[in-house]
């Protein structure tokens, strides 16, 4: 609806005197009917003109009428008196249109203009000459939706940015597809894809029975054997086979009566088992009930009932080049998540166990090119279903398990792929917490593992986020991606290819109907059969659908890349991102919050959660962690910072133990993963070897008969994994605390630790090294109590090891080395109690360096061998200062100091400048700075981690 008022035009010799639209005049909306010129008359003030009498919102005269200024108070546009008439002396404004009282005949209405930036306001004819001589006319007032400019409402702008097909929003279209591409028929919307049955997808032979999460076995005679799943009306035990030679599925029994399906058979999420083909021909089935599996025999058609294994559902059962089957992974019915594996062996028909590292369900694994099994994915929490870490490998060979580089997100829910070149892709999923919750976020991160090296790395993004998909990897190496759960929640229909040499992944042919946790796989004449699953309204499929895969038909055009791969390419681990995609659109990405006393930003590195520090120091919190023990930071070949440090074990394994987790730093972040489980409650070193590899030292529980020992356990990264080893003869028995370890010339390990087999008084200080034929040897130092701290270890380029510790007895600092007659020990510091969490470090010339602290006067002291002499000095005297000092020294040999203010509780920094010691309040916060780990780069930039609310990391400027 439009509205009509009246706009005054002053035009008097083609000069303007002007007067406004009324302040009170709302534009456009009223009843659509325009306002009439003024009458010949007085009108009372209610001709529907241009009205007087005060009330009438027209044009003001002299006195309080709104019309034409006459004398007095007539009522209409009269003169003095009321003679209700056009015209008086020669005075009355003229409102016949005429040429009188100065004005020119009113035929020209000026051009439209913008009355503002949403209404366009256009003058017409009649035109009247009012009192003051310019001509005034009607307007019409037009909302503009588009917005009002130069006179004119601006026509509908096309919302074609990055579509190349479909509505532009206005009426019109982006442009068109060319057969057989249809608009959105990849699955993007505005971009050209494959319309429905694009490369051949077709309808399969239905299921005798609808189901999904179904196990799958692919047979040696080519067929595909199902077994188990979930109905519309619960579990099953109903088996099946589709022999790809006559399109036809077949019944092949069922699963046995045997064990107990928890919960009862409508327990929907209890019912996933699994299934392998053994080298003798026959199937392994467990996963459906409690301690129960099941053998079935395609030969026959028969099936033979076992059981007393370890109750688990939602198992991993993988086959294995020996003809065995693993089986992994899994929960129980409690809730608890199973570390044991098993292996079987039909042949000697024979179950042997193994323990795998970490707890998980659901989880995700595939047999490397050498045979060993990777495992990764799944869920480490059953209460918030929190999405796993690691990533595991198991040895057929010598039946033990492994943690190997994890990958740089968590995934649950998420696709494992071998390629034919041997590497793995892990593919979607969901990466935080919430799987049961609904909160889950849903990725498009594809990562590549090398076997070779045991690491991660990004690879291209998927084009839709999600999970619950299945990976196919086709005869020509390309991996095909199908169905799952999208980013909002619903079943999808996407399909996407992988091309390993390009690695892109590229939008075809969607599914007829869209389905997730089904099963896929290529069959021996080359084509892809997907079949059962879960439809978008819930209910179990019985349909299936196959394609050929090489008559694809790619979606072309403008692809705009994920968010996920969006904040990738911006190294953007937090925050609203503004990007502008593949497409030329510019777009507000999410790329994450942050949380522990940090902001994105905070630390001055945008799109990335921290705190800002002192004197251009970046303090960044890695997550949650143990306080209360020192980390071990070192610095990796790509010059970050990796950190080793204790967290409560969340794998399962039970009891009071706790994990030692390795936290990487990298573009967007950190991503932190356990390598060592089952280990106590100290401190963990880390230390990289001249080659570039990782050892870390920590303590854990060993059993021997009936009695246990603590121990030093040493983790080694080799050959892509992590290699543990008890490092300490397992006689006598030890009691292993507060550990430190330091590496060789030729990276040997050496690591000390406080005995506290007899007492606190008489704690013992034992050094562990191996000798010449491999064998771990004992060393006894000193007996110095063990209250004091971690003992700290340094080798010469000799291979001389150096020790400083405190003496709680003699409440003194003291440093031992060793030479060929064994250790020497002297005191360095016993003017006061002094010693405590001292931290060593050798110059180039080997002369030892040590940063303690004086517990007496409150003070960080710092000492140093000259080469003949002690010399002692008083770093930092303010307040109670000195708490957990870590020392290290620069390439010219002056020493960086970091410690705890305990005052304020803030961390500090001290470093020698060469005439002067330099003071810096890294972290003011006011909950950080103790038992912080200090290195070095090659620059000489100190990294500091410590705790602070959780494991906190500082950068030096």
């Amino acid at each position: 609806m439009f509205r009509w008022w009246w706009l005054s035009v002053c035009l008097v010799l083609g000069a303007c005197s002007g007067s406004d639209l009324p302040e009170d005049v709302p534009p456009g909306s009223d009843s659509g009917t325009s306002v009439p010129p003024p009458d010949a008359g007085g009108d009372a003030g209610t001709d529907g003109g241009p009205l007087d009498a005060g009330t009438d919102g027209g044009i003001p005269d002299a006195g309080f009428d709104a019309g034409s200024q006459d004398a007095g108070s007539d009522g209409g546009l009269g003169d003095a008196g009321s003679d209700g008439g056009a015209q008086d002396a020669g005075t009355d404004g003229g409102r016949d249109g005429g040429s009188d009282a100065g004005c020119v005949r009113c035929e020209s209405p000026p051009p439209p203009s913008c009355y503002d930036a949403k209404t366009l306001v256009t003058s017409f004819l009649p035109g009247y000459c009012g009192s003051d001589g310019g001509c005034q006319y009607s307007a019409f007032y037009e909302p503009c939706q588009y917005g009002c400019a130069n006179g004119a409402c601006q026509p509908c702008p096309p919302q074609c940015d990055g579509r190349e097909c479909g509505d532009d929003g206005c009426g019109g279209s982006c442009g068109t597809c060319d057969d057989p591409q249809s608009c959105g028929g990849g699955g993007l919307a505005g971009v050209c894809g494959p319309e429905l049955g694009c490369g051949s997808w077709s309808a399969g032979a239905s299921l005798q029975v609808a189901r999904a999460h179904p196990a799958a076995a692919m047979l040696s005679d080519g067929r595909l054997f199902l077994v188990g799943g979930l109905t519309g009306s619960g579990a099953t035990r109903t088996a099946e086979a589709f022999d790809p030679g006559t399109d036809t599925w077949t019944p092949q029994g069922s699963i046995p009566d045997g064990g107990t399906t928890p919960g009862g058979a409508s327990n929907s999420f209890y019912s996933f088992p699994g299934a392998a083909q053994l080298g003798t021909g026959k199937v392994l089935v467990t996963g459906y009930a409690d301690e129960a599996y099941a053998r079935f025999d395609p030969a026959t058609g028969t099936w033979t009932p076992g059981s007393g294994i370890t109750t688990r559902l939602q198992p991993l059962v993988l086959p294995l080049a020996n003809g065995q089957a693993l089986v992994a992974s899994g929960i129980t019915e409690g809730g608890d998540r199973v570390l044991l594996s098993y292996t079987y062996d039909d042949v000697a028909a024979k179950w042997n166990y193994s323990t795998s590292r970490e707890g998980r369900y659901r989880a995700a694994g595939v047999q490397l090119a050498d045979g060993r099994v990777m495992v990764t994915s799944g869920i480490a929490d059953d209460v918030h279903g929190q999405a796993a870490r690691s990533a595991e490998l198991y040895d057929p060979v010598t039946n033990t398990w492994s943690y190997t580089g994890a990958p740089r997100r968590p995934h649950a829910a998420a696709a494992l792929a071998r390629l034919r070149d041997g590497r793995v892709l892990l593919i979607g999923g969901t990466s935080v917490r919430g799987f049961f919750s609904g909160t889950a976020v849903r990725s498009t991160s594809v990562e590549l593992y090398d076997p070779a090296t045991g690491l991660w790395r990004d690879t291209g993004f998927l084009n839709v986020a999600r999970s619950g998909h299945t990976a196919t990897v086709l005869a020509d190496g390309r991996v095909l991606v199908a169905g799952g759960v999208g980013a909002d929640g619903k079943v999808i229909p996407w399909v996407e290819l992988y091309d390993v040499e390009t690695e892109t992944w590229t939008l075809t042919a969607p599914l007829s109907t869209a389905r997730s946790s089904h099963v896929a796989t290529q069959l021996a004449n080359g084509r892809v059969l997907v079949t059962s699953g879960t439809s978008p309204t819930g209910a179990a499929l019985a349909s299936s659908e196959v394609v050929q895969p090489a008559g694809f038909c790619p979606a072309h055009g403008c692809v705009p890349e994920s968010d996920d791969a969006l904040c990738a390419k911006q190294e953007a681990g937090c925050g609203t991102l503004s990007v502008q995609d593949a497409c030329g659109t510019t777009r507000q990405v999410s790329c994450g919050q942050c949380s522990l006393s940090t902001s994105c930003g905070g630390a001055g590195i945008p799109y990335r959660c921290g705190a800002p520090g002192g004197a251009g120091w970046q303090v960044e919190t890695l997550g949650t962690a143990l306080g209360g023990v020192r980390p071990g930071i070192v610095i990796e070949a790509n010059g970050e910072p990796a950190v080793a440090y204790p967290w409560y074990d969340v794998g399962g394994g039970g009891g009071f133990t706790y994990e030692v987790f390795l936290a990487r730093r990298h573009s967007q972040g950190w991503s932190a993963a356990p390598i060592q489980g089952g280990v106590l409650s100290s401190n963990v070193a880390l230390a990289r070897t001249s080659t570039g590899q990782l050892r870390a030292a920590a303590t854990m529980r060993v059993y021997i008969y009936s009695s246990s020992n603590e121990v030093p356990v040493l983790l080694s990264w080799d050959e892509g994994r992590w290699r543990d080893e008890v490092a300490a003869p397992t006689y006598p028995a030890v009691n292993a605390s507060q550990l430190a370890m330091g590496l060789g010339p030729t990276n040997e390990p050496l690591v000390c630790t406080i005995d506290l087999v007899s007492s606190f008084n008489t704690a013992e200080l034992l050094c562990y090294a191996r000798d010449g034929s491999g064998e771990w040897q004992r060393d006894r130092v000193d007996a110095p109590g063990s209250y004091g701290g971690a003992p700290s270890v340094a080798v010469d380029r000799d291979g001389l090891p150096h020790l400083a510790y405190y003496d709680m007895n003699k409440k003194a600092l003291i440093h031992a080395v060793k030479g060929a007659t064994g250790w020497t020990l002297e005191t360095v510091d016993a003017s006061a109690d002094v010693g405590r969490s001292a931290s060593l470090a050798l110059d180039a010339q080997g002369h030892p360096h040590i940063a303690y602290r004086d517990a007496t006067n409150k003070d960080l002291k710092y000492a140093r061998w000259t080469g003949s002499a002690w010399s002692l000095e008083q770093v930092d005297t303010a307040d109670d200062v000195g708490g957990t000092p870590a020392l290290a020294l620069d390439a010219q040999g002056r020493p960086h100091i970091s410690y705890e203010d305990l005052t304020r509780h803030n961390l500090k920094y001290a470093r020698w400048s060469g005439t002067a010691w330099e003071f810096t309040t890294v972290d003011a916060s006011g909950v950080g700075g103790a038992n912080s780990a200090l290195t070095l780069d090659a620059s000489g930039r100190a990294h500091i981690a410590y705790y602070g609310q959780g494991l906190r990391y500082a950068r030096g400027p």
